[in-house]
């Protein structure tokens, strides 16, 4: 790849992947999610969370008008493992519908489903990546800050603690998140996992080194 293809790339952010890829590509250009593309990219990588959909099709739109080569970058989402008890549904509306009167919900999914969840009028603990401080964004839930990283062990322990009975979360594949869902399976905790939804089509790269034989490919041609 030539100097000029690797300082007219960038690369969307907000995944671990993004963070290893441009580690291996220091020229090219971190973009956060959201922001306006540079006139003068040649390429663009989105390698956002892979759970924000509404931000790959955003994107998808904007390069697809210039018809500059876009990839996205996204990881594998979750595999149940033997004994695992999953729930699969599109959005936290659904989720809400597997919740059994008396269950004691253990939610991590983010902000945007906070309207959501308020709807839901039992045992609610919340976890936020954010600091302390504030109201409850869902009145009457407990709020935990811990910022992480978390273990099999620690997510075990706390779950015990809380009752929990249902965990409800976003199939973020990834080594972040697994924890919790480890923990959830080896509790015999029902696991309510939101689907990513539909993605733009296009070339999907799972890896950084993917995504380098992409960017080689898109530079040779």
């Amino acid at each position: 790849m030539s100097c000029a293809m690797r300082q007219a790339v960038g690369i969307v952010t907000g995944s671990a992947e993004a963070r290893a890829l441009l580690a291996q590509l220091p020229e090219a250009r971190a973009l956060a999610p959201g922001a306006r593309l540079p006139e003068d990219l040649t390429a663009v990588i989105d390698a956002r969370h892979p759970c924000d959909r509404a931000g790959h099709w955003a994107l998808w739109r904007a390069a697809r008008a210039r018809a500059l080569p876009l990839l996205r970058l996204e990881r594998p989402g979750y595999v149940p493992r033997p004994g695992a008890r999953w729930i699969r549904v599109r959005d936290m509306a659904q989720a809400l519908r597997h919740l059994p009167q008396g269950a004691r919900v253990f939610a991590t999914t983010g902000g945007e489903d906070y309207a959501t969840l308020a709807r839901w009028r039992g045992h609610l603990v919340l976890r936020r990546r954010g600091g302390a401080g504030g109201r409850p964004p869902v009145r009457g839930a407990r709020v935990l800050t811990a910022p992480g990283p978390f273990d099999v062990a620690g997510e075990r322990a706390l779950m015990q603690r809380l009752g929990v009975t249902h965990l409800i979360t976003r199939d973020a594949g990834g080594s972040g998140s697994w924890p919790k869902i480890e923990a959830a399976r080896r509790l015999g905790v029902t696991v309510i996992l939101m689907s990513r939804g539909p993605a733009p089509p296009g070339p999907r790269a799972r890896t950084p080194e993917e995504a380098l034989s992409w960017l080689r490919s898109a530079a040779s041609s």
